[in-house]
């Protein structure tokens, strides 16, 4: 092998019995100007030692070369259409990485490719945001990742080529977002009857929503069982539209009012936790203590 040789030799802990291990150390000052290099090492150099396998004596490590990773990577939805996937490249290696490329596919490292696109340059240690914009479409509605790979053609030596990838979900679903009037009534006080309330629900998400049930009960969690003040369902509400509902209702007893959409959990949607509105709260009830004598 023609190469140059760093440090001084090592000498093991003698004798290595069977079984047993020993770690060596050599310090390396690296040029100003080195490139990548790949580093050998060789145990028992001059074949002094008589052994069982002779061919595994020698092993190599890579260094001062880029190390490509996908750092982080999210998924940020504008109804009614687009998901933005932010990714943000990092170089943990002791080189800069020039001409990296990046890109995106669905559902596989190597499904649909959406898009790619280049960096200039990454020094060693250092970052890049890149961003991919997903028009989406009916026909992409359903739960889905995204990959970004950095590197995808494995155009840059790297220290490490199995770290160049990662995922995010990008689910292509509606988000029913709710609000509604509120009333708070004093102590001791009622509501009128019928009270007037309004409704508004919006598709905040990239897909349409369909057969969307809006709910209205004396419940914090107005679902299947609770009583039923008010319901309607919506037969379609599209990615980014808005629908307004007025109503009247007689509340019953002295529990606060919940309007909730999708009550029994039937659309699958980006964000659950946005779908109930308080419409009507009653001061704390206080109780007081019974005393016999």
């Amino acid at each position: 092998m023609d190469a140059t040789q760093i440090g001084e030799a090592q000498p093991l802990v003698s004798p290595l019995r069977a079984g047993m291990t020993d770690t060596v150390a050599v310090a390396w000052t690296v040029p100003i100007t080195a490139t990548g290099r790949d580093i050998w090492v060789l145990v028992d150099p001059y074949a002094e030692v008589l052994e069982s396998d002779e061919t595994n004596n020698l092993a190599h490590v890579r260094a001062v070369f880029p190390d490509l990773l996908v750092s982080s990577m999210y998924a940020d939805y504008a109804a009614p259409d687009t998901i933005q996937i932010s990714t943000t490249l990092s170089n943990r290696g002791v080189a800069p990485a020039t001409d990296v490329v990046v890109a995106w596919r669905r559902d596989a490292v190597t499904g649909t490719l959406l898009a790619e696109t280049a960096v200039g340059s990454i020094a060693a240690g250092g970052s890049q945001e890149v961003g991919l914009t997903w028009r989406v479409s009916p026909a992409d509605a359903g739960e889905h990742v995204v990959y970004a790979v950095v590197d995808p053609a494995n155009a840059i030596l790297e220290m490490d080529e199995t770290n160049n990838a990662d995922l995010a979900a990008a689910d292509v679903l509606p988000d029913l977002a709710l609000g509604g009037s509120y009333v708070e009534v004093g102590l001791g006080g009622r509501p009128p009857d019928p009270l007037p309330i309004t409704l508004v629900l919006d598709n905040r998400g990239v897909a349409d929503a369909r057969d969307v049930r809006v709910r209205v009960a004396p419940a914090a969690r107005p679902g299947a069982g609770a009583a039923v003040l008010y319901e309607t369902v919506i037969p379609k509400l599209a990615a980014g539209e808005e629908v307004v509902l007025t109503t009247g209702i007689s509340v019953p007893g002295w529990e606060d009012v919940y309007a909730m959409a999708d009550p029994e959990w039937a659309i699958p949607e980006t964000n659950e936790s946005n779908n109930l509105a308080l419409l009507v709260e009653f001061p704390p009830r206080r109780y007081l203590p019974l005393l016999l004598r």
